[in-house]
């Protein structure tokens, strides 16, 4: 199994916006918060109906869920919006960018930023079908394009190589 990959990255904007938009919609605590949103409506729904004399009509529930959607737009504009400032102010953490990834950790090298993380850190990972996310902590994370490996095999020796390094799977 080979033991060192280097892939020179050029990320995208819709790339970037993509795997932020991943990022931030599979978060934990966005679920949770959208979860409770919706059952306390549909608490307020099914109490409504019990106790008035009233029945609930369409309308009703349209006035109901709507915040839940109006928050939901709100947070994907400023996912969307904030994506686009950073990748536009600062394209050189984007561009012309080289990971190493070997036994000892993961390194990235770009214009005016150098980043090295051992394994033995808390470095996690999710695959998705276009990208490798790596997770530092919980507030960092570094997107490895599928789309830059040669082929499948290379693609495959790579997640073998990431499965053994990484604490966990996200």
């Amino acid at each position: 199994m080979q033991h060192t990959f280097t892939i020179q990255q050029d990320l995208t904007q819709m790339e970037f916006m993509n795997a932020t938009l991943y990022y931030y919609l599979t978060g934990k605590w966005v679920k949770r918060f959208f979860f409770f949103l919706f059952f306390l409506s549909l608490m307020s729904v099914l109490l409504g109906f019990i106790t008035s004399p009233v029945h609930f009509n369409s309308l009703s529930f349209i006035r109901i869920f709507a915040p839940i959607g109006i928050l939901f737009f709100l947070l994907l504009f400023f996912i969307v919006f904030s994506s686009y400032s950073i990748f536009t102010r600062n394209a050189y953490l984007f561009k012309n960018v080289t990971y190493s990834f070997n036994d000892w950790g993961m390194i990235r090298h770009g214009e005016q930023t150098n980043f090295s993380e051992p394994w033995s850190e808390a470095l996690t990972y999710k695959e998705t079908n276009a990208f490798f996310i790596f997770y530092i902590g919980n507030t960092d994370f570094h997107i490895i394009q599928k789309r830059l490996f040669h082929d499948k095999i290379e693609t495959d020796n790579f997640r073998s190589f990431i499965q053994l390094k990484c604490l966990k799977h996200v």
